[in-house]
């Protein structure tokens, strides 16, 4: 039977889990494929910290429950002379006198005066202070757009704004960023307004500096690639996962190398082990040939395909103003996991992985000749095939697809069905 969605997340957000907190693992890669103006695990807290049940109703609840705002009262002592603002304080007031030579002018009095900054406002409102601010990004804004999500924002955002520079009261509170233990004090207060406000911030400050659970990573996971129609790169994302935990049984896997496709480096055994995701790798390799490599050779079929691909550069120039630019092949594999020696650097050992998010067998069958090209037409810097230079194992990832055998040669097949 295969695995459904939701499994294949469980088994996602529980290896992450571990690997992301330790910096041993890149999703930014597979973010990226979802939407490119994601630029960190970051963004996608942040939205999850907008889509929180708990933050939505507390903002949904501002506009009533700010009607008891708590102020307290602070008594301010003053000493002037001649005149008295507030109630006098006689006995300080004849000893100030007596001390100044008996000064009749002298007067120390007492000004009850009411005060804004206590600790459960000065979290209310660094939580709208947050809450404004993701809001008004322009990223949240992209990722928000045509989604269900930016309906239900659009509605509750006035609320938060309103509070922050139009309440006359939140107006006169500080703005500053509040310790743990003033958001400790606040989460005790009595009104609800103030205690969820000290745990949601809590909760925003503890997912910004990445103390996430599994099950947070879970929720990402769906808000993400599930919400967004985007399961060919959950499939992805699932099989570089389990590829990479095939490869890495012992406890080295501790580098990560920062890079915008790089997923995951390690080191074993003398050897420096670095997986990509829809990626043409290192410098090491090319993914590409020209038509114009062509070029020299007298064969009928080859005269007529380099002579197609000039007229339509011609012709497209004249057309639409553009060149039509388009080489023989050009390829940029799902998975890809380079082997080279630590000590020289070359490369020993390629495996290329094409992932196919289908259960029928001619989608299959099509993701068995995208790997096979990647096989036989990768080159080196030099421009020569290295198929016959160094060890090339191909891997297909398939959905619950029927299948003869899963190895044959240097070719393995996965199928996505429970272990």
């Amino acid at each position: 039977m295969t695995l459904s969605k939701d499994e294949m997340i469980e088994e996602i957000s529980q290896y992450m889990h571990g690997y992301l907190k330790e910096g041993k693992l890149s999703v930014l890669p597979f973010l990226s494929n979802v939407n490119p103006a994601i630029d960190s695990i970051t963004d996608l807290l942040k939205i999850h910290f907008l889509l929180l049940e708990e933050t939505q109703l507390f903002v949904k609840k501002l506009p009533q429950r700010l009607k008891r705002f708590k102020t307290t009262t602070v008594s301010k002592k003053e000493l002037t002379h001649s005149s008295v603002r507030g109630r006098i304080l006689w006995q300080e007031t004849l000893d100030e006198r007596h001390r100044a030579g008996n000064d009749r002018t002298i007067y120390v009095t007492s000004e009850q005066n009411r005060s804004y900054d206590t600790d459960e406002n000065l979290v209310l409102k660094e939580l709208l202070t947050v809450l404004y601010k993701l809001n008004e990004e322009e990223l949240i804004k992209k990722l928000f757009s045509n989604t269900s999500w930016a309906e239900m924002w659009k509605a509750l955002s006035p609320n938060v704004t309103l509070a922050l520079y139009k309440n006359s009261y939140i107006q006169r509170v500080s703005t500053v960023k509040t310790t743990s233990k003033i958001r400790l004090r606040a989460a005790k207060h009595r009104m609800p307004i103030y205690r969820e406000a000290a745990t949601l911030l809590n909760t925003y400050n503890r997912l910004i500096s990445g103390r996430y659970s599994p099950k947070e990573l879970n929720a990402l996971l769906y808000a993400t690639f599930i919400m967004t129609d985007n399961e060919d790169t959950l499939m992805e994302l699932y099989w570089t996962i389990q590829l990479i935990k095939e490869r890495t049984t012992n406890s080295t896997f501790y580098l990560l190398t920062e890079g915008e496709t790089k997923v995951a480096e390690w080191k074993d055994k003398g050897e420096i082990i670095s997986v990509f995701h829809n990626s043409t790798g290192s410098n090491q390799l090319d993914f590409n040939i020209d038509i114009e490599e062509l070029d020299h050779i007298d064969h009928p079929i080859i005269t007529q395909m380099t002579a197609a691909k000039k007229w339509a550069e011609k012709t497209s120039k004249l057309v639409f103003g553009k060149a039509y630019s388009r080489g023989l092949w050009n390829g940029r594999p799902d998975i890809l996991i380079e082997i080279t020696d630590e000590t020289t650097g070359k490369l020993t050992e390629l495996l290329i992985g094409e992932v196919k998010n289908t259960n029928p067998v001619a989608y299959a069958k099509e993701g068995l000749w995208e790997l096979s090209e990647y096989l036989h037409y990768v080159r080196d810097t030099n421009k020569e095939f290295i198929n016959n230079k160094l060890e090339i194992k191909g891997i297909l990832c398939v959905g619950d697809v029927p299948v003869k055998s899963l190895t044959l040669d240097n070719l393995e097949i996965k199928v996505l069905t429970e272990k």
